[in-house]
């Protein structure tokens, strides 16, 4: 039926390689590029599932190492400067 509504040149094997990318992908997307009506790209973006919980501790650590390392950053900024 596709192959009859967009007469897809080569279209058994396009088919087949979007079959192919979607059975990789358990969560994600896979998006079709299309260029002046010839599919160009398949771009695929894979979704890793995690199940760890970041407490509040963790975040306020994470808060303090990313202000420590954004001082350090502007400290030698202003060391260069002096040099």
């Amino acid at each position: 039926m596709i192959n009859q509504k967009l007469k897809l040149k080569n279209s058994p094997a396009l088919l087949d390689e979007i079959k192919n990318v979607l059975k990789s992908v358990s969560f994600g997307s896979v998006e079709i590029y299309v260029q002046n009506s010839k599919v160009t790209q398949l771009t695929v973006r894979k979704i890793l599932k995690t199940k760890y919980d970041i407490g509040e501790e963790d975040i306020q650590e994470t808060i303090q190492i990313n202000q420590k390392q954004s001082v350090d950053a502007q400290n030698r900024v202003l060391t260069k400067k002096k040099q």
